[in-house]
């Protein structure tokens, strides 16, 4: 998974990456094996500094989870809990604006 190399990449407990949207933290086992967590809206999630994790904390538009809540994620690095997070948005509202700017319908994948 091209997230897992940026944490190997970074040297850094902790990093954070967008733009897969779907909400997801990833961590690696004793073993090497990457595991793969999916968050709940509002649950803390211990993310400390001894395990090399990183966050898939989607921009706040478009989730491609079947869920159209737009998300968004909080770290705290006091405490070193990140929560998720969803929110109801007129995503019918935005997907007309969409259209009537002209965009294709599979924006932003189009090649």
């Amino acid at each position: 998974m091209s997230a897992w190399r940026c944490v190997q990449s970074s040297g850094k407990s902790y990093t954070f990456v967008g733009l897969a949207h779907e909400q997801a933290l990833f961590s690696q086992s004793a073993v090497g094996k990457l595991i793969r967590f999916t968050p709940h809206p509002g649950d803390e999630i211990p993310v400390l500094q001894h395990h090399q994790r990183v966050g898939v904390v989607d921009p706040l538009w478009q989730p491609r989870d079947g869920n159209p809540e737009a998300c968004f994620a909080i770290f705290e690095p006091g405490s070193e809990m990140l929560t998720f997070h969803r929110v109801p948005y007129d995503h019918f509202t935005a997907a007309e604006k969409v259209r009537r700017a002209g965009l294709p319908e599979d924006w932003p994948n189009k090649n």
